[in-house]
């Protein structure tokens, strides 16, 4: 696993604090005949504002994007992710759902 992170403060009005992580997996296990494979590969960066205005209001952004490759299986997941530092404006948390197929006896 490949994972470096890092955080910045810019001291900027916009953007004051920011943290980043890149993040590499790999697995290569034997199955049988076949091999298991698979490769997730994810960025993800959160940031937030200095106190803006009179009230103090705080920006607060969030991007991520991923990528991932597997060599068999099918999985479903669905969950409910709570958000357990809630501050006033954000949301309870958010609803995930994935799904994955690979089909081992393709040559």
């Amino acid at each position: 696993m490949f994972e470096p992170a890092g955080s910045r403060s810019p001291g900027l009005a916009a953007l004051n604090n920011l943290d980043c992580r890149l993040s590499y997996k790999h697995s290569n296990e034997p199955a049988g005949a076949n091999r298991l494979r698979e490769g997730t590969l994810s960025f993800q960066a959160f940031g937030a504002s200095r106190p803006l205005g009179t009230n103090g209001v705080i920006l607060r952004y969030g991007a991520g994007r991923g990528v991932r490759l597997s060599g068999f299986n099918f999985n479903t997941t669905v969950g409910y992710a709570f958000n357990l530092r809630r501050r006033p404006g954000d949301g309870r948390g958010a609803l995930f759902f994935s799904m994955d197929f690979t089909d081992i006896f393709r040559r």
